[in-house]
């Protein structure tokens, strides 16, 4: 008796906590399921501890596990360990809407907990037996919605549609990893012209994707998740770095000038890295690539976060010989004092200021007073957005340097770009 005991505990409950675990909450929710008055009302409301790396570096297992069983002891429902650091309780007698109220009061009533000084910080996702129709897939629902809820700190709930659109998501996040691993992502190339003669006088490299299929990935699909999933910085670094090799090999040629400016976009994290200076650095070297001829551009909102942290790199990337340029800046979120802070050599004015015509005349004077002033600072200044013909010959009177935008080309790759080059004033 004593063994069967034993092996019973063994395989429905966890060592470490005597919490019920996984197998044990499928047989209770099967168990409850058998009962058809409830029509389908079962919920199931799962938690995770989000701090609980930082705080296993200071307490006992044991300790952590003890203060989470006592959060809810009070809630008079069974506490469930589905995994690690992953719990659940059900919820019997209600519908997905009263289930969704249920984890906000939750949330709300145990925001303030601690070990020691600690404070704990739970995450909380559910689902519900109405929409997931099976007690394997509530159970999977629960954790999928508990791992995106924790990455966008707020109660997702666990649907077929939900889940399906997690997977693809979690599928493409694995494929994108893979690719920058295999060097797979693409430098396109958007030439930047000499607005008064219309010469060619450099271009912004960007990253382009096409998937095992041959399908086009939008950057506006894959860089935010990168970013969320702190890959970026290795982009940044890999793009540059076959920038520099394709840049150098068309000077040699004489497919571009001497003087050819190449130019590339660092995102926020990478930009607040602490090793970017040398890992720029080393490519710069490796290529033996002739600095003078390299530009980086950062987000105008950029500029808005760690802002010491951002001036000594940023400081520290010019000390190279490089150049620096505020991209996208556009009126009314950052003040021509504050842009003056940072050790910029070229403002990128952002295409929703430039005004499409003659009758925009409040859009005019605006982008003609920052011409104006930024002529006055002594800044090299670019338009970007330039799709009409109307807006070239605004630009040309008002003598700015550079001009980017659909009328003259949309970025493209290597091959197109060198046909480009045969096409225009160098």
């Amino acid at each position: 008796m004593w063994l069967l005991k034993k092996l019973y505990n063994l395989a429905f409950y966890h060592k470490e906590t005597g919490l019920p675990n996984r197998k044990r909450l499928e047989k209770e929710l099967n168990k409850i399921n058998r009962y058809k008055t409830l029509d389908n009302n079962i919920g199931l409301i799962s938690f995770s501890v989000k701090n609980f790396h930082e705080i296993s570096d200071l307490f006992k297992k044991e300790e952590i596990y003890t203060k989470a069983k006592k959060i809810f002891a009070d809630s008079g429902r069974v506490i469930y360990r589905l995994n690690k650091n992953e719990y659940a309780l059900v919820v019997i007698g209600k519908s997905q809407e009263e289930t969704y109220e249920e984890v906000i009061k939750i949330m709300k009533k145990h925001s303030q907990h601690y070990i020691g000084s600690i404070g704990i910080k739970l995450g909380f996702g559910m689902s519900h037996l109405s929409t997931s129709r099976s007690i394997e897939r509530i159970i999977k629902n629960t954790l999928y919605s508990l791992h995106l809820s924790l990455r966008e700190n707020r109660v997702i709930i666990g649907t077929p549609q939900f889940l399906e659109e997690y997977r693809a998501t979690k599928k493409l996040e694995y494929e994108l990893e893979n690719a920058l691993k295999k060097e797979r992502y693409l430098p396109f190339f958007q030439p930047k012209i000499g607005v008064v003669k219309g010469d060619l006088r450099g271009a912004e490299v960007l990253a382009r994707y096409v998937d095992y299929r041959g399908i086009y990935i939008s950057p506006g699909v894959f860089i935010p998740l990168l970013e969320e999933n702190n890959l970026i910085k290795k982009l940044d670094l890999q793009l540059l770095d076959k920038a520099l090799i394709i840049t150098k090999k068309w000077m040699e040629e004489g497919i571009v000038c001497k003087n050819f400016i190449i130019s590339q976009n660092l995102s926020i994290k990478t930009l607040e890295s602490e090793e970017i200076l040398q890992k720029i650095r080393e490519i710069i070297i490796k290529r033996n690539f002739p600095v003078e001829n390299l530009e980086f551009e950062v987000t105008e909102t950029a500029l808005s976060s760690d802002l010491d942290l951002v001036i000594k790199n940023l400081s520290e990337i010019k000390s190279l010989g490089v150049s620096v340029s505020i991209d996208d800046f556009s009126a009314g979120n950052s003040s021509v004092d504050y842009i003056t802070k940072f050790p910029i050599d070229t403002i990128k004015l952002d295409m929703s200021i430039l005004p499409v015509s003659k009758e925009e005349t409040s859009k005019i004077d605006i982008y003609t007073s920052f011409i104006n002033t930024f002529n006055k600072l002594g800044y090299k200044i670019v338009s970007e957005g330039v799709e009409d013909p109307w807006q070239d010959e605004f630009l040309k009177k008002l003598k700015v340097d550079e001009a980017q935008g659909y009328l003259y080309s949309k970025p493209i790759g290597k091959e197109e770009f060198e046909k480009f080059t045969k096409k225009i004033s160098l």
